[in-house]
């Protein structure tokens, strides 16, 4: 349906598929219900509730109390991050599945 990939989960899953819980900030407090963390993905701005000076993001799920937890952008930034279930495409590391390192050079365009 488009662009809104809220409405192709709902189609997909079904309505019982989705686990509601609390939207939260970084120091615990409680900002509105959600209807399922399933609606979520980290770094999101659209569509969360309650009203805030400041733009919020979200910053982490917790899939085990359903919590969808929203700070500022620069609680989005890190230095570091690891990843699993990488697809090798090209083959290459496919047989050495130890710890790798890389840099990442992102461009990105300021807001006017």
């Amino acid at each position: 349906p488009g662009q809104d990939y809220k409405a192709f989960l709902r189609s997909h899953l079904g309505e019982n598929q989705f686990h509601p819980g609390g939207i939260y900030d970084l120091d615990g407090n409680f900002i509105a219900p959600h209807g399922g963390i399933e609606m979520f993905t980290i770094g999101q701005r659209k569509g969360l509730p309650g009203g805030s000076a400041q733009p919020r993001y979200v910053v982490d799920l917790d899939p085990e109390t359903n919590r969808v937890i929203v700070g500022q952008a620069e609680d989005l930034l890190v230095e570091e991050f690891e990843i699993d279930r990488v697809n090798w495409i090209s083959g290459a590391g496919k047989d050495d599945p130890g710890p790798r390192s890389a840099t990442a050079a992102t461009m990105a365009h300021e807001v006017a």
